[in-house]
Formats: C-alpha cells, sequence, structure tokens
C-alpha cells in the first residue's frame, strides 16, 4: 500500500485509479485485482495503513494525557496525509488496527468517571471538534479550501461581528487553536465528571 499512499499523498485521492497503481507497481492494473477486489478496497487498506501510523503503543496512565496523545498523533497523521484525511475521518476499514484510536478515546472517557450517557456525548465531541478542526487545516495544505476565514475587505457585504473578529479569524495558527480547542474539551470533561 506504501505506492497507494505515496500516489495519493502526491496528487490527491481522484488520482489514485487502479491504472495508476499498477503504473506505480510496475504491473498490470488487472493483476492487482488479484489481491484487492476493487478502488473501494484499495482505498480502506490506504486509510488502515494510515491509522496503523498512530504511536498509542504505550499510553499515559492518565485519562487526559491519554486524550492529548490521541489528539497530537491524529493530527500528525492528517498532515501527512492530507489529501486523504476526509475518507479516514468518514471511512472507519474493516482491518484489526482500525479502531484502535476509538477504542483510546472511549477507554480514557471512561477512565474519566464519566457515565456511559456522557462517555458517548464527549465521544462525539472530541470527534467533531478534531475532525473540523483538521478537515478545514487539511483543505488549507491540499488547496481544497482556504487557510482561515479571509479577512473581509473595507466593502464587504457582511455583518458587525464578522468585520469585528474576521481579521483575528483570518490569523489562525492552527497548531495552537488545535491544542486550545482541546484543553476546553478535557476542562469540560473534567467538569462533567465531578
Amino acid at each position: 500500500m506504501t505506492a497507494a499512499t505515496e500516489l495519493v499523498d502526491r496528487e490527491g485521492l481522484a488520482a489514485l485509479t487502479m491504472r495508476r497503481l499498477g503504473e506505480a507497481l510496475g504491473v498490470e492494473a488487472m493483476s492487482i485485482y488479484k489481491h484487492l477486489p476493487d478502488k473501494g478496497a484499495v482505498i480502506d487498506a490506504v486509510i488502515a495503513n494510515a491509522i496503523a501510523e498512530m504511536r498509542l503503543d504505550r499510553l499515559p496512565e492518565r485519562w487526559d494525557d491519554r486524550i492529548r496523545l490521541l489528539a497530537s498523533e491524529t493530527r500528525r497523521v492528517a498532515l501527512a496525509h492530507p489529501h486523504l484525511f476526509e475518507r479516514m475521518a468518514t471511512r472507519l476499514p474493516d482491518a484489526a488496527d482500525s479502531t484502535r484510536h476509538v477504542e483510546v478515546l472511549l477507554g480514557a472517557l471512561h477512565d474519566a468517571n464519566l457515565t456511559p450517557d456522557r462517555v458517548v456525548r464527549h465521544f462525539w465531541a472530541c470527534v467533531a471538534y478534531s475532525t473540523g478542526a483538521l478537515l478545514t487545516e487539511t483543505a488549507a495544505i491540499t488547496g481544497t479550501g482556504d487557510a482561515a476565514i479571509a479577512a473581509p475587505t473595507p466593502d464587504a457585504n457582511i455583518g458587525p461581528m464578522l468585520r469585528r473578529y474576521g481579521p483575528r479569524l483570518a490569523a489562525c495558527e492552527f497548531e495552537r487553536e488545535y491544542r486550545r480547542g482541546l484543553e476546553i474539551h478535557i476542562d469540560a470533561i473534567r467538569a462533567a465528571a465531578r
């Protein structure tokens, strides 16, 4: 899957075809079907390999440190494979290690002494936050989106709040804001556990 991953990283997911993968491997495209049934299976394998890049072998004891580690590893892998992140965020392959990150997050929330309902609620809040932040950042990297909300021009037809805060929003430093947002979630989890 290294060749497929390299092709996606270099040219985007749309460039991944059986023909292009065959060329990268030096084989006929039809020979790939002996190993994987279709392009969807190739994409699943590439996603599984990317998820497996997350360094989650040595987990910290504290639940909040596990969440920080998971968030950091998710961002690191997302930035290493920005063309793939949207699919990574929306499609879990049916592979043995493809749910390890989900287990880590659920375990951390469980160990924070939340009720089962709050574990699920905070799980989805963490996923929504991380996915949204990283989709914005990877879109800026791949050129499929803006780096941040653009500062409004003086003649822009916008409301007073965007006029006031737009320049600050446009100056987003992704890593710093990602960490700040994560700490807000961790504080909310602590408060919910009390």
